[in-house]
C-alpha cells in the first residue's frame, strides 16, 4: 500500500483523527435520522416505510459507531486504512435510505419544515463523510493516475461549477490557460475539491473565492484563492505535512490530496502569502 507519505503519518493521531472527526458527521447523520423518525412515527396516518428507512439509517449509523472503536493505535497503517474505508458501505446505505425516505417525504405536502431542515442535514452530513473518506483513501491507498492530454480549463471550470459553496460565499474563475496540459481529470477534480472545500471553510460571510488559470512558459498554472486570512507562518511551513490542520473537526489531509496529486502530475504545488491564502498548482503543459 506504499503511497510515499507513510513514514510521515503519526499513525496514533491518525487513528484519533478518524475516530473523532469522521464519527462527527455519522452521530449528527443519527441524530437528525432519530428525529425524522420520531416526528414521521407522530404522523398519522403514519408512513411506515418512511419511518423504516429512518430506521435503517440509525442501525447503519450503530455499526459505524462499533467500527470506529475498534480503529485502534496499535493497529498498522494499512489495517487502520482498511477498517476505516469500510465506512463506505456505511455512507452509501446512508444515502440509498435517505433517498427513498426523502421521496416519500416529499410525495405528501406539505412537508414539516423542521423534518426537511433533518433531510437537508442528513444529506450534508453524508457528503462530508464521504468527503473525508476519500481524502484517506486517496493518501493511504495507490491507484493509477494517468495524465493525457486534455483540455485544462474546462475541467477546472467543471470542479468550480460542480461545488456547492456555501450561500454567503461568492465565486469567481478566469480561465486564461487556453490550451492542453498532462491532466488526470478526476485526481485534478478532487484537489481542486478540497481546495475550494478549504476556502469555502475558512471565510466568512461574504468573502470570495477566485481560480485562475494561465500559461507560464512551459506549465499549466492553477491559482485557488480566497479573501479570508490568509496562511500563517505555521500553516505556510507546514501545510502539506499530512494530518495538519487549522481548523478543528478537519482530518488534515486535504492539503497532502493535492501535493499527492501534484506529483502524480510531476507538477507542484506551493502556498503563497496574500491578501489571503493562495494555493499554486502547476503541471506541465502541451509542447
Amino acid at each position: 500500500m506504499a503511497t510515499g507519505i507513510e513514514d510521515s503519518v503519526d499513525l496514533v493521531e491518525l487513528t484519533k483523527r478518524v475516530r473523532h472527526d469522521i464519527a462527527t458527521p455519522l452521530a449528527i447523520i443519527g441524530q437528525s435520522s432519530y428525529y425524522v423518525r420520531n416526528k414521521l412515527s407522530a404522523q398519522s396516518p403514519t408512513d411506515t416505510q418512511a419511518v423504516a428507512a429512518a430506521g435503517a439509517i440509525e442501525a447503519l449509523i450503530r455499526e459505524a459507531a462499533a467500527l470506529l472503536k475498534t480503529i485502534q493505535p496499535d493497529l498498522k497503517l494499512e489495517a487502520a486504512v482498511s477498517k476505516a474505508l469500510e465506512l463506505d458501505a456505511t455512507v452509501a446505505g446512508v444515502k440509498k435510505s435517505l433517498g427513498g425516505l426523502k421521496t416519500r417525504v416529499e410525495a405528501k405536502p406539505p412537508v414539516d419544515v423542521k423534518v426537511a431542515k433533518h433531510l437537508g442535514i442528513l444529506a450534508s452530513e453524508a457528503e462530508r463523510a464521504d468527503a473525508m473518506l476519500r481524502d484517506v483513501e486517496v493518501c493511504f491507498r495507490v491507484k493509477t493516475v494517468k495524465p493525457r492530454l486534455a483540455e485544462l480549463d474546462p475541467i477546472v471550470a467543471a470542479a468550480v461549477e460542480g461545488f456547492a459553496f456555501p450561500a454567503e460565499v461568492k465565486a469567481s474563475k478566469s480561465l486564461g490557460f487556453k490550451g492542453k496540459a498532462l491532466v488526470d481529470a478526476p485526481s485534478l477534480t478532487l484537489a481542486l475539491r478540497d481546495l475550494l472545500k478549504n476556502c469555502a471553510d475558512a471565510l466568512p460571510a461574504g468573502g470570495r473565492v477566485s481560480v485562475a488559470t494561465k500559461a507560464e512558459g512551459n506549465l499549466a498554472v492553477i491559482e485557488v484563492s480566497d479573501t479570508g486570512p490568509g496562511f500563517t507562518p505555521d500553516a505556510l511551513a507546514k501545510g502539506f505535512v499530512p494530518l495538519f490542520a487549522t481548523l478543528p473537526g478537519k482530518l488534515g489531509l486535504g492539503l497532502t490530496v493535492v501535493k499527492k496529486a501534484m506529483t502524480h502530475h510531476k507538477g507542484k504545488a506551493e502556498l503563497k502569502k496574500g491578501a489571503g491564502a493562495c494555493v499554486r498548482l502547476s503541471l506541465p503543459a502541451a509542447s
